[in-house]
């Protein structure tokens, strides 16, 4: 994924907030190879539809300090938050 195209994915994410067929209830982001600046881009657009949102799964992924703050703005309204073997962009694992 190119971060344009994450932009594009929030952009339509935000824009159709509105529509009960298309809002995002579940999310899986598994062994993703994609950036901080695009997880947190993704995450953007789905916390428009946040209170659509019930489920997050993040795992076998990078993480940053972007993504992390995505991460914990979406925590009030989900139900279930799965994390795992993810690692922090200096190397470490983490979860």
């Amino acid at each position: 994924m190119t971060d344009c195209m994450s932009q594009s994915l929030s952009s339509f994410l935000i824009h159709t907030k509105e529509k009960q067929h298309l809002l995002v209830k579940k999310l899986c982001l598994d062994d993703c190879d994609i950036s901080d600046f695009q997880v947190a881009q993704i995450l953007t657009g789905v916390k428009a539809q946040a209170p659509a949102l019930k489920e997050l799964y993040y795992s076998n992924c990078k993480i940053g300090p972007s993504g992390s703050q995505a991460i914990c703005q979406l925590l009030p309204h989900l139900n279930e938050l799965h994390l795992n073997n993810l690692q922090v962009l200096d190397g470490r694992k983490i979860f």
